[in-house]
């Protein structure tokens, strides 16, 4: 256990997969109701990054935005939302070792928006 045993510096996961993939049937543990509609997701420190199997995206700054109000996708730059959807689906297809390549890319980091426009700000709930 490297990391534990280890003085030297273990590299860590960048971002972590979540999927919905509709599946869940009656008796099925993860079975509701109201299912939410399939998706794959990627959640790193800074951002989480939702693609619906309709093709809808969903991009949010988890630093700016803790509560994900404001859905920014169409306000990064296209780089960001390529560097994010390559991790993705990285993530989403790998096997053994391969999936921890694709869990440690690097990700963007909101200093990469610099040329987008100016994005909304989430308010402290009072």
């Amino acid at each position: 256990m490297p990391l534990l045993t280890s003085h030297e510096a273990t590299p860590w996961r960048t971002a972590t997969l979540t999927e919905n993939l509709g599946n869940a049937r009656p008796g099925d543990p993860d079975y509701e109701p109201f299912q939410s509609p399939p998706f794959h997701a990627l959640r790193s420190r800074d951002w989480l990054y939702v693609e619906y199997r309709n093709h809808d995206r969903e991009l949010y700054d988890e630093i700016t935005d803790p509560d994900e109000m404001h859905n920014i996708y169409t306000l990064v730059s296209p780089q960001v939302r390529q560097a994010l959807h390559v991790q993705l689906r990285r993530l989403a297809t790998c096997a053994g070792v391969q999936c921890r390549i694709a869990d440690s890319m690097p990700t963007p980091t909101p200093v990469d928006l610099a040329t987008t426009a100016a994005l909304p700000i989430a308010t402290p709930s009072p």
